[in-house]
């Protein structure tokens, strides 16, 4: 890789610390790295800390949402909506986009950046799962057009639940995909 992109080892090797690091690689003794694979256990375990981090993050953000922010999560609404021709990473992008500034929005910038953080381990979950399998066709962007309706009457018990019905559907598409794929 060092060569390919004409650098010296060392940035090459902290990037793939990082990304040890944040289990998206694993170290094999004496040859080098190979990607994680994607089983049932990390499935549980992102949607788990999704199930409770991004609820209470919506809950937050409906407590006093400003104007300012309420026009933010509409414009990402309405840019996010899935247009005809919207290709995959485009909508898995949206969705993740919109999910992100919601938790901006909560007022707590450790649990915002937490949340962001779980993106790319999400991110790579859903295109590992999703790609080949399909079912974001099926998906509108309802759910988040009520989360937002939510957090503009500043309803944070709504909201939660709402975000929380939204993400165990996920889930439950995500385990769909998995037995589809035969990953585990």
């Amino acid at each position: 890789m060092a060569n390919k992109f004409n650098v010296s080892r060392t940035p090459i090797r902290e990037v793939c610390n990082r990304l040890l690091k944040e289990d998206l690689l694993q170290s094999i003794p004496y040859k080098g790295y190979i990607v994680s694979p994607v089983n049932l256990q990390d499935l549980h375990e992102l949607y788990q800390l999704r199930l409770v981090l991004e609820p209470f993050a919506a809950e937050l953000a409906a407590r006093n949402p400003s104007p300012r922010f309420i026009e933010k999560l509409r414009n990402r609404l309405h840019e996010a909506s899935q247009q005809p021709g919207t290709t995959f990473t485009q909508f898995v992008e949206a969705d993740l986009d919109f999910h992100n500034l919601l938790a901006q929005g909560c007022g707590n910038r450790r649990l915002g950046r937490v949340i962001s953080d779980l993106r790319y381990q999400i991110e790579r979950l859903i295109y590992l799962l999703y790609e080949n399998y399909g079912p974001y066709h099926e998906i509108s962007f309802d759910d988040h057009t009520e989360v937002v309706q939510a957090v503009e009457d500043r309803n944070g018990d709504l909201a939660r639940e709402l975000v929380s019905s939204h993400i165990e559907n996920y889930k439950v598409r995500a385990l769909q995909a998995l037995a589809s794929e035969r990953l585990a």
